[in-house]
Order: C-alpha cells, then structure tokens, then sequence
C-alpha cells in the first residue's frame, strides 16, 4: 500500500471527511487530496526532473 493509500484507508476507517482531516491536521483540503491521490509526489519529481 502506497502513502497516499494509507492516508486515504485510516481517514476512512475514522469516517472522517477529508476537511474533518484538514482541521485535525493543518494541511489544506487541496493537499490532503493530492497526498490521497500521490499528485504530490508525481508534481515534485517532475519539478526535480525539470530543474
């Protein structure tokens, strides 16, 4: 299972929204939903492949 996976299985398993996570934690909803879905990471090694 991913990290993102993870994120996505434990705040389900609470039966937490993802901005019920947002406010337990500091991150955005926005980001949250791109750590869930590994945009993230994809954004950063493109970032990095760039650069």
């Amino acid at each position: 299972m991913h990290f993102g996976e993870t994120i996505k299985y434990h705040r389900k398993e609470n039966g937490w929204t993802l901005k019920e996570l947002s406010e337990r934690c500091g991150l955005s909803v926005a980001q949250l939903s791109k750590l869930e879905n590994e945009k993230i990471q994809r954004e950063y090694r493109q970032s990095a492949k760039a650069g």
